[in-house]
């Protein structure tokens, strides 16, 4: 009672203050967004204020606590969301979504400190600044990470406040890589040092060392405290995992079911998941099912055990194989994953709970979406509408739209398919499949329109609300310049490349998004193949092995993709790949559009999986940069 009574005072204490002088004096307006100061007073009421024009479709915060960094959802009332930040932590990064496009400021993010009552910051918050801003600023595009600088103020702080050593170390031993071999040789010895001085080492002493040894790619030094580890403290979860790692280099699956047998049964650690996958999956192969489901129950994973089960269930169903087992798989793996989503049981600590949701909800629709598939082969087309409908969802993806549009004509529910193809291409998440079915049931009815005028009006319609999408994205920031060999041996520059309009699509063969997103790519580049004024360059990237020219180029040519491909150089030991990182890249596949100055105007990262979308994104974005 006394609580709620105290919480009254508060709310009518901030808004008796909201219109004083000096509180309007601290807000600070940053893009679309007014907050209530311009840094957060620790256990304070802090106020985020949208007032912008377009939907705001929602947010979420980082609450950075030295090297860590957890999502926590934002809730918006009235374009109005108000949080409170404990005092263990030293920065705020917030993230917000915009009609459904990220926000991060033009590359500044909405970045703030966590000050005490005192006005005092942390003492690593330097440090946690700047290695959020490599980690997580990539990923969200935000500008400002140093590598070199991020490992000096790690090593700063680390050596003039001891006490911070052990919280920092996994990170003062990950960043000295950026500084050089020859500063994480120094600093691996500086470490190892003050182990081996230690009468008596624990569990925890030997995961360091093994770290540091691995940070430096003594792999000899470290597989072999992983078995003194394994030996001397059998029952530990470092002894376990090390267990775990080596049950995937084995090859056959009766090495896999001899050394689960041997070693791995009755483990309980996160990892297993991986493991109880492999082993359901050879089980499968093996047609042993009863075993296969064994294992499939086994794996505490969600998204694991629902990605196998679908997996499974699409690989077979695109063969006209077990479709009535493959049912099975299907629904289990859709009612899994709906399960989850109120349970909430599983979810990782590095997603907030909308983040989670969202993610369970692609998921959802990928999983029915195929088990729609199926029941369509398997001739039942009402449990086929049913479930395409359910995949449909929002309507955001065109190759669900598409099926679910097919079904309907089908079935003759012409009325129903020409409404909501429609809708489709109004909005803009049509196929050339669906524009197909739309002139089918356009016939059916009968309309007195021009079918071609009709169709015109809404390609158009979306294509001027897509693009006032993408112009939210417009950036203009000077596009690092880079040489590089591509397949035949030839040096390109993007200085070579001034007053022509580039694309640079990095790529991977081991990536399947960016191989999925090929067939698309290779539509766009055959648009422009006369266009001696754009330039298409696909930058092969975060690839190792021995014969990786040989490999890029066999995948290109057995594809029978037409791409110019540039290898990326990286430095010594590859963990540095020059090109992506001069421009930032943390994932792939990720593209830029280049302008005749050599500006960078657009970077698109990731690929939604619709053909037809990637290519009017392409189509739209060269056209205004041009």
């Amino acid at each position: 009672m006394c609580y709620f009574f105290l919480s009254i005072i508060t709310v009518l204490f901030i808004s008796c203050n909201s219109n004083n002088t000096n509180e309007a004096e601290n807000e600070v307006r940053l893009g679309d967004f007014l907050f209530s100061s311009d840094e957060i007073k620790e256990n304070t009421n802090f106020i985020i204020t949208y007032t912008g024009e377009a939907d705001l479709d929602g947010g979420y915060y980082h609450q950075i606590n030295g090297p860590d960094f957890y999502p926590m959802d934002l809730v918006f009332e009235n374009n109005t969301a108000e949080v409170s930040i404990p005092d263990s932590v030293s920065m705020v990064s917030f993230l917000f979504k915009i009609e459904g496009m990220p926000d991060n400021n033009k590359g500044q993010g909405y970045l703030f400190k966590v000050v005490d009552a005192s006005g005092n910051t942390a003492a690593d918050f330097e440090a946690a600044k700047q290695y959020y801003l490599i980690r997580q600023g990539a990923f969200s595009d935000i500008k400002g990470g140093d590598k070199i600088l991020t490992f000096n103020t790690i090593d700063k702080l680390v050596n003039q406040n001891p006490a911070y050593a052990d919280k920092w170390f996994d990170k003062h031993i990950e960043t000295a890589n950026y500084a050089g071999n020859e500063k994480t040789d120094q600093l691996v010895e500086s470490y190892i040092s003050t182990f081996t001085q230690k009468d008596e080492l624990e569990v925890s002493d030997y995961e360091k060392m093994i770290k540091a040894y691995s940070a430096n790619r003594n792999n000899k030094k470290s597989d072999s405290l992983n078995k003194v580890v394994i030996e001397k403290f059998p029952d530990s979860n470092l002894a376990k995992d090390a267990l775990i790692s080596d049950f995937y280099e084995l090859q056959t699956a009766e090495e896999k079911f001899d050394y689960y047998d041997n070693y791995l049964n009755g483990f309980q650690r996160p990892n297993m998941s991986n493991v109880y996958n492999q082993l359901a999956l050879e089980y499968y192969k093996l047609e042993d099912y009863q075993k296969f489901e064994s294992y499939v129950d086994s794996i505490k994973n969600v998204r694991v055990k629902t990605s196998l089960l679908n997996s499974i269930a699409w690989s077979n169903a695109q063969k006209d194989e077990k479709l009535d087992y493959m049912a099975e798989l299907s629904i289990k793996s859709v009612d899994l994953v709906k399960s989850e989503k109120v349970a909430m049981t599983h979810k990782p600590e590095f997603y907030s709970p909308s983040q989670y949701e969202d993610m369970l909800t692609y998921f959802e629709g990928l999983f029915t979406d195929t088990y729609a598939y199926i029941q369509h082969k398997k001739g039942d087309l009402q449990s086929a509408i049913e479930y395409q409908k359910e995949a449909v969802g929002d309507g955001l993806y065109p190759d669900y739209n598409e099926k679910y549009i097919q079904y309907l004509i089908e079935d003759d529910q012409f009325d129903l398919a020409y409404s909501e193809s429609k809708e489709f291409l109004a909005e803009g998440n049509a196929t050339e499949q669906i524009k197909a079915y739309f002139e089918t049931a356009y016939n059916a009815l009968k309309k007195n329109e021009e079918f071609s005028t009709v169709l015109a009006e809404l390609e158009k319609k979306a294509r001027e609300k897509y693009k006032k999408k993408i112009a939210k994205n417009i950036i203009e920031e000077v596009a690092p310049d880079f040489k590089a060999l591509n397949l035949n041996g030839d040096e390109i520059s993007l200085e070579s490349l001034k007053g022509k309009t580039v694309v640079l699509d990095f790529w991977a063969t081991w990536c399947g998004p960016c191989k999925d997103s090929f067939p698309g790519m290779q539509k766009v580049l055959n648009k422009y193949q006369d266009d001696q004024d754009v330039v298409f360059l696909f930058v092969d990237t975060f690839e190792k092995g021995e014969n990786r020219i040989k490999s890029v180029s066999s995948f290109i040519e057995k594809e029978g993709y037409t791409f110019n491909v540039l290898i990326d150089p990286y430095n010594d030991d590859k963990s540095q790949y020059h090109i992506a990182e001069s421009y930032n890249v943390s994932g792939i596949p990720t593209k830029f559009i280049i302008d005749k100055n050599s500006n960078i105007r657009f970077k698109d990262v990731g690929y939604s999986g619709s053909e037809s979308k990637l290519m009017q994104k392409m189509d739209i974005m060269l056209e205004m940069v041009r």
